[in-house]
């Protein structure tokens, strides 16, 4: 369930994201959210035509919605629950 940080450095930076589906934490997360393309490893023949088909723009909407209603300041509580219960 980990999640790395350079996916949210492109969503950070307003890019939208290709992942793995086999990483299946992460592919929840673009795929839900709409914040890119999610393939399969068998699937990477088929790539370009997804990339040709993809609604870049309607993307970018989204990591932008998906900014605002996940940055700290909205997150922060959560956040520093997490902290205070990693110390007791």
């Amino acid at each position: 369930t980990a999640v790395g940080t350079k996916l949210f450095a492109y969503l950070e930076a307003g890019l939208p994201v290709i992942v793995n589906k086999e990483n299946e934490h992460v592919a929840q997360l673009v795929e839900t959210n709409g914040l890119g393309i999610v393939v399969h490893t068998s699937e990477f023949d088929k790539i370009s035509d997804r990339i040709s088909a993809f609604d870049y723009l309607n993307c970018i909407e989204n990591i932008r919605f998906f900014n605002q209603t996940h940055s700290k300041q909205v997150e922060i509580e959560r956040l520093e629950t997490l902290y205070q219960n990693l110390h007791r």
